[in-house]
């Protein structure tokens, strides 16, 4: 008798543990459910669950980004939640619902699309969505986050890029091109971006007159990171010959390796063209200047030719660039321009000059 006495309090107290632990449990899972609702109503990125077509929750971002109370959302019929999607996002929007209704429930899907807020305004917002169950049935849980504002901003400089008037491309160190916009296209020769992008497969043999120039830019960009109008000449698409400046950077990963090349591509061959034209106008000046201080003084002809062929094989010898080279084989040609300024009688003069006939030719230095 006293033992069975003692096996019923021992159920007692077994039982009334069994309450207490019960109770704990529930306690905490009362208090875990507060602590993640209290988590989704603070979060700034809009939360909902959608069961059967209705809303079963929503928190108050989604609120915010849709203009639409949370008591509202919750009292929309079946399929109400439709009213939010833009009218060119339907088809799109309820194509990916019906590929997840057939595809793998594990996958999380993200999507890029537009909404209807309850004030009428246009919002583009970025959502993810995955199936899972809630409350023993299937329910889609949805975040979305509100990128108007990004957007917009890519919307201004997808505009920019689109409408420059010079080229704008990326390529890669191999000689592929990326991307480009359509002033580059054109610059080429090319109807289109995605036709430029096609037919040229390999930059340095297809675009450049001189495939080696290919070599030296990239070798620039490498060791220095940018360059900035680098002129070279280009074949367009149907063969003619123009001068582009190129101001391009390299796009570097975190262990230094050349990611990609992006740059501008300016056409200036009518530049280059009227440059050459003025250097032939302005060497044919020259050429007649020279003659006339010749013909002045005979005596010393060949003299200034001479002079400029020295002049240019030492500049060449010492280094000096392309433009200072020019520079002075022009100069010298013309060093006795001052000649000019002293009278032909006493340049030409078969007898020996006087003192002050001397000074006179001296002057012509300064002259």
């Amino acid at each position: 008798m006293k033992k069975k006495s003692e096996e019923v309090s021992n159920n007692k107290i077994e039982a009334k543990n069994t309450a207490k632990m019960d109770k704990r449990a529930e306690d905490g899972l009362k208090e875990s459910d507060e602590l993640y609702r209290l988590l989704a109503d603070q979060s700034i990125m809009g939360m909902h669950i959608i069961q059967d077509g209705c809303i079963k929750y929503a928190n108050r971002a989604t609120a915010l980004i849709t203009g639409y109370s949370i008591e509202e959302m919750m009292n929309w019929e079946h399929d109400g939640y439709s009213i939010l999607l833009h009218p060119d996002e339907s088809s799109f929007v309820m194509e990916q619902v019906r590929k997840k209704q057939t595809g793998d429930p594990n996958i999380v899907l993200h999507h890029t699309w537009r909404i209807i807020t309850k004030s009428g305004e246009t919002k583009w917002v970025e959502s993810f969505s995955k199936t899972a169950l809630f409350e023993d049935s299937p329910a889609d849980f949805v975040m979305i986050i509100d990128i108007t504002e990004r957007k917009q901003a890519e919307e201004k400089y997808r505009n920019i890029f689109e409408n420059a008037q010079e080229g704008i491309y990326q390529s890669t160190p191999e000689g592929k091109f990326i991307m480009a916009n359509q002033s580059m296209a054109r610059i080429l020769g090319y109807d289109s971006p995605e036709d430029l992008v096609a037919s040229i497969t390999d930059i340095a043999n297809q675009l450049y007159v001189d495939p080696a120039e290919r070599t030296k830019f990239t070798a620039l960009l490498e060791q220095h990171g940018f360059t900035r109008n680098h002129e070279v000449r280009f074949y367009k698409n149907n063969g003619d010959i123009i001068w582009v400046s190129l101001t391009t950077r390299a796009v570097f990963n975190e262990k230094e390796k050349v990611l990609y090349f992006e740059g501008i591509v300016a056409d200036i061959t009518d530049r280059k063209e009227s440059i050459e034209r003025l250097r032939n106008a302005l060497g044919g000046t020259i050429h007649a200047i020279a003659s006339i201080v010749e013909t002045r003084d005979p005596y010393t002809a060949g003299h200034q030719r001479r002079v400029s062929d020295l002049a240019r094989a030492m500049a060449t010898e010492m280094g000096l660039s392309h433009d200072r080279v020019e520079g002075l084989r022009v100069a010298a040609i013309i060093h006795d321009i001052g000649k000019l300024s002293v009278p032909a009688e006493i340049l030409s003069k078969p007898t020996k000059l006087t003192k002050i006939e001397f000074s006179l030719i001296k002057t012509h230095s300064q002259s």
